[in-house]
């Protein structure tokens, strides 16, 4: 079955020097592949949530918007930085996930390399792990520009702070909907982060002997 309390995700490092562009976090988004089998996420928020926008920008297979966001990075950043080498670090069960999305952007001219490791490092480039979310959507530890143990990109936004703050403080759900719809729109825009797809669990019954 589908479990839509996990994402697998693509987490960028806001502090590393060539993932802190904007254009170059989209370019890597817009490049990333289609991960067959799974449901696509391509949002913080599964599309049965109620707070889920199915307006938000979509990225995933999408070599023209990549190139055009590649574009735009390689009129901002020095030579210097857009040619320095990626890392991907993953966990061993995401290792074949990893060499998928690690082609895909070879295809775009990046140099990437990938590093298995069996937790969660404390330092990283670009990390794909498989991350819990909450049935309700609020995401305040995972976004939140003070949850430095929970928030892995390091991403901060005082929009999208104030839109996580708001959408915890009412039971009201119109407000809080118009809250976490600003909320995803925001997130995708900057993309900290690439939602992949959620992942499946197989059942194994055990057959009475």
């Amino acid at each position: 079955y589908d479990d839509f309390g996990k994402i697998v995700t693509v987490v960028y490092s806001l502090k590393d020097p060539l993932l802190g562009s904007r254009s170059i976090r989209q370019a890597l988004s817009f490049q990333a592949p289609l991960i067959e089998g799974f449901v696509v996420a391509n949002n913080p928020y599964p599309s049965n949530s109620w707070a889920y926008d199915e307006t938000a920008k979509k990225y995933l297979n999408n070599p023209e918007e990549a190139s055009a966001a590649l574009r735009r990075a390689k009129d901002a950043l020095d030579e210097s930085i857009l040619g320095q080498e990626l890392v991907l670090t993953t966990t061993p069960n995401l290792e074949e996930v990893a060499k998928k999305v690690t082609e895909s952007w070879k295809a775009l001219g990046f140099d990437v390399k990938i590093r298995v490791e069996s937790g969660i490092p404390q330092n990283f480039q670009i990390l794909l792990i498989t991350q819990s979310i909450p049935e309700d959507p609020d995401q305040y530890f995972l976004w939140h520009s003070s949850q430095e143990k929970t928030n892995l990109s390091k991403y901060s936004s005082a929009r999208v702070d104030k839109d996580l703050e708001d959408g915890r403080k009412t039971a009201d759900e119109t407000v809080r909907k118009e809250k976490y719809l600003d909320f995803q729109r925001t997130l995708l825009e900057d993309a900290p982060a690439t939602f992949l797809y959620f992942p499946k669990y197989n059942i194994v019954y055990l057959k009475k002997v």
